[in-house]
């Protein structure tokens, strides 16, 4: 169960929503592209990724964190 924070679900939501709209893509044009974050919480592995330019060319991203509260993006 990860640390306790469910990261174990992290990694499914993720694959499903990807999954789900992999299987629509005949109808609209685009990629998807799944990628896993190390060290998500504390080191800042969403940063390393995007310095490398692994975002580079992205149109949209999902993140999914379970927990007992809602926090608004924007």
């Amino acid at each position: 169960m990860g640390h306790a924070c469910r990261h174990n679900l992290i990694a499914a939501a993720g694959l499903g929503a990807a999954l789900a709209l992999h299987s629509v893509l005949e109808q609209v044009a685009g990629t998807v592209l799944v990628v896993g974050t190390p060290a998500e919480e504390r080191v800042g592995g969403k940063v390393a990724l995007a310095e490398a330019g692994t975002f580079d060319g992205v149109d949209a991203a999902l993140m999914f964190h379970p927990g007992a509260r809602v926090v608004p993006a924007c």
